[in-house]
């Protein structure tokens, strides 16, 4: 693939059809997924208009990348969007699809209203913790995150 072709990407926002692509994407990054979880995730959150799922396709039409922001309302602050999640195929990092990702997901953010778009990152991500601090990310907090399990019966 030449530089060219790691660099042209079409962004647009993604469709339960992409769910096969954005699990493979995910376990990548991680977070194991399958594309039928995703699909029923992707068909919840495409509906809310708080969210946004955003694919960049290479030229082949394949999903290479996904950005997933929200806008974050709180009582405590103003509206704040949000990513929830970014993840570029390993053979397509460092080409700028990441950082266009972004920019996008920044102008969705600014069209709903927000004044900032925040991002969390695990420490151990410092890969991550330097492409945020390409685009202007400042890190402004850092904190524990914890964790409770619901039952589903309310015990």
């Amino acid at each position: 693939m030449s530089s060219n072709d790691r660099q042209r990407r079409d962004i647009r926002l993604s469709t339960p059809d992409d769910a096969e692509r954005v699990a493979a994407l995910s376990t990548q990054l991680g977070y194991p997924a399958t594309a039928e979880k995703v699909r029923g995730r992707l068909a919840d959150l495409l509906s809310d208009s708080h969210h946004a799922i955003l694919v960049a396709e290479a030229t082949d039409s394949q999903v290479v990348a996904w950005i997933h922001v929200f806008k974050r309302k709180t009582i405590a602050s103003d509206g704040a969007a949000e990513i929830g999640g970014l993840c570029v195929d390993e053979t397509c990092r460092g080409g700028g699809i990441g950082r266009a990702l972004v920019e996008k997901a920044a102008a969705w953010a600014r069209e709903q209203g927000c004044g900032s778009l925040c991002v969390l990152s695990n420490v151990v991500r410092e890969d991550a913790h330097r492409f945020y601090t390409g685009p202007g990310f400042d890190v402004i907090k850092n904190q524990a995150v914890f964790r409770r399990a619901l039952d589903p019966d309310g015990a």
